[in-house]
C-alpha cells in the first residue's frame, strides 16, 4: 500500500469517526468542525500530486537545473540579437560581437534561489560588486564557464 493510499484510508477513518461523534451529539460545534477540517486539510497536503515524493533526491536539494535553464535562456537572448542593443537604428551585430558582450556581462549576474531567477550582483554606490558576496554562493549559481 502506497503512502497516498494510507493517507486516504486514514482520512476516511477520521471522517467516519467524526460523523459518528456528531450523530451521537458529542461533537458538532463550529470549533469542532473547524478543527476537523483543518486536520483533514493538513493530511491531504501530505499527498503529492503524482502519488509519490522523493525528499532525498538531488533534484529536491537545490535548483541547479532551473539555474542552468535560466543561464541558457539569458545567453540565447544575447546570441539571438540581430541589432546592437536590439535596436535597428544602431545597426546590425555579428554573432562574435554578441558572444563578446555576453562574456563581458554574464559576471554581473547570479541565480537567486529565493526568487528562482537571475539577478544582478549587489554593488556599492560606485557600481563595484560587494566584496565577498559571490563567495557565499554555490558554483551552479554563478555564470557558466564557456569554452567557445
Amino acid at each position: 500500500m502506497s503512502k497516498s493510499q494510507r493517507i486516504e484510508k486514514r482520512i476516511n477513518r477520521i471522517e467516519n469517526r467524526f460523523r459518528n461523534k456528531v450523530a451521537s451529539g458529542r461533537k458538532g460545534t463550529d470549533m469542532d468542525i473547524e478543527l476537523h477540517e483543518r486536520r483533514i486539510k493538513e493530511l491531504k497536503n501530505k499527498i503529492s500530486p503524482l502519488g509519490f515524493s522523493m525528499p532525498h533526491s538531488p533534484l529536491n536539494q537545490n535548483d541547479s537545473i532551473a539555474a542552468t535553464k535560466a543561464w541558457n535562456n539569458m545567453k540565447s537572448g544575447y546570441m539571438n540579437r540581430k541589432f546592437k542593443g536590439n535596436d535597428e537604428r544602431l545597426g546590425p551585430i555579428t554573432p562574435e560581437e554578441n558572444l563578446a558582450e555576453w562574456n563581458m556581462e554574464k559576471n554581473e549576474f547570479y541565480y537567486d534561489t529565493n526568487r528562482n531567477k537571475l539577478r544582478l550582483v549587489p554593488t556599492d554606490d560606485g557600481e563595484i560588486p560587494i566584496e565577498g558576496f559571490k563567495k557565499g554562493l554555490k558554483k551552479w549559481q554563478l555564470p557558466p564557464i564557456d569554452n567557445n
